[in-house]
């Protein structure tokens, strides 16, 4: 919306409603209904008016943050140094092991899921024996 053609048109509304009303050629209750109606309409351009500078605004601030991200982006990807595949180890191997090889993806084979259960029997055992 073109708020500079709509203040206008208001504008060119108000003027001929007075030269109408000066030339008494109105009834009383469409004076009072026009001059209402003229003051909404000004209010409304008014608002029209703010939410065009609000926009304006906020286009200027997310243009300004949109920079930002672009440089900060640019400067971690500078910093950031390139990720190697990690070996697996033997370290590794048991530590897959300890965890039932849930790590790996695989299921837990049976023997696993008995030692777990075997252990946890221990744990349980012993935990009574203060």
């Amino acid at each position: 919306m073109d708020i500079d053609a709509a203040e206008a048109a208001v504008a060119d509304v108000k003027k001929t409603f007075l030269l109408g009303q000066r030339a008494d050629a109105f009834e009383l209750e469409y004076v009072t209904e026009t001059e209402a109606t003229i003051s909404e309409l000004e209010e409304t351009v008014a608002t029209f008016g703010a939410i065009a500078s609000a926009s304006e605004e906020l286009r200027e601030a997310l243009a300004g943050y949109s920079t930002d991200v672009e440089s900060a982006s640019v400067t971690d990807s500078r910093d950031e140094e390139p990720e190697e595949p990690a070996e697996s180890t033997a370290d590794d191997a048991a530590s897959d092991k300890e965890d039932g090889g849930a790590s790996s993806g695989e299921e837990p084979s049976e023997e696993d899921t008995e030692s777990a259960a075997d252990e946890q029997l221990e744990v349980t055992d012993t935990s009574g024996d203060t």
